[in-house]
């Protein structure tokens, strides 16, 4: 009987798994691999995964389970490549794999397969032994496959972590126009926005209230500016371009204590004493009451260019 250990070399590298492709090629057929999960050193995940017997359980197993169960050239990718990158809010399953060839079955339980005319070869590699699509084209296959809200979150944290830059991303777009894709507008749309110099939004709630203002048709909010009156008095989440109005957003984990409330009054006094009018919103809200968020700040628009009118 061939050796066990074998196969354990090979699971060690692959998240306590193994394929009964690398089962048979390790020198086990049907009848010794049956013997090995009848004495418990293998178990059956998939019809074509097993674990090895003892292993701990991996965070990523779900994920590699999908690749080993898809077989040769499959690559994690979409959300599920998004969230082995690290971006938040984002969970690894269901499990998304790409190839470059046709498989003519149906979809492995718990795995979305796409089929893609071509992977470039500078947009894979592997995070935690898993082959992954890399930064611009994750981004890129979520805007195809999520739309611009989805794909702009994931664009921000590859550039905030700088795994990618928005020149890198041009070239890729310029490259991937030639055969054309699914998610390209809208992953030159993003491209076209974060090339204004404003800062990166730095959290999902900036990402969630400039979503929440560009549907309510408030498009004159500038994120992450300082504020001078002569002298700084500080960096504020938003400002208006066109009035002196300015939004910020306090989270309930921050901005509930006695310090921080009688610091942000203090805030509030001088940025108002500059003449700006000032919006709080809570994280809370332009989560669960989006609506009452845009017509607060268009209300405080409102009456700031009605007093502009006859000032």
């Amino acid at each position: 009987m061939p050796e066990f250990e074998a196969l354990r070399a090979i699971a060690s590298r692959q998240h306590g798994l193994v394929s009964r492709r690398q089962t048979r090629e390790a020198g086990f057929d049907r009848w010794a691999l049956a013997r090995l999960v009848r004495k418990g050193h293998l178990t059956f995940i998939t019809p074509r995964v097993l674990r090895i017997g003892g292993t701990g359980a991996s965070p990523w197993e779900s994920v590699m389970a999908g690749i080993l169960d898809v077989g040769f050239d499959a690559t994690a990718s979409h959300l599920t490549a998004a969230a082995l990158w690290g971006v938040d809010r984002i969970p690894p399953e269901p499990v998304h794999v790409s190839v470059t060839r046709i498989l003519r079955r149906r979809d492995p339980a718990a795995v979305k397969i796409h089929h893609l005319t071509r992977i470039p070869d500078d947009q894979r590699t592997y995070l935690y032994d898993i082959p992954v699509t890399g930064p611009a084209m994750t981004t890129l296959l979520v805007c195809g496959s999520e739309g611009t809200v989805k794909g702009g979150q994931v664009l921000d944290h590859f550039l905030a972590t700088r795994l990618l830059t928005v020149e890198e991303a041009w070239e890729f777009e310029q490259r991937m126009s030639r055969q054309g894709r699914n998610g390209l507008v809208r992953f030159r749309q993003l491209l076209e926005a974060r090339d204004d110099g404003q800062p990166l939004p730095q959290s999902n709630n900036e990402r969630r209230f400039e979503f929440i203002t560009d549907r309510g048709g408030i498009t004159t909010l500038r994120r992450q500016v300082d504020i001078y009156a002569p002298s700084w008095i500080g960096r504020v989440d938003y400002v208006d371009i066109e009035v002196r109005l300015i939004v910020e957003i306090h989270s309930e984990r921050y901005h509930t204590s006695w310090v921080h409330r009688r610091a942000d009054a203090a805030r509030i006094a001088r940025l108002e004493a500059a003449g700006y009018t000032v919006v709080v919103v809570w994280d809370y809200e332009i989560w669960s009451e989006p609506d009452a968020v845009v017509e607060r700040i268009r209300r405080a628009r409102a009456r700031l260019v009605r007093d502009s009118a006859f000032s």
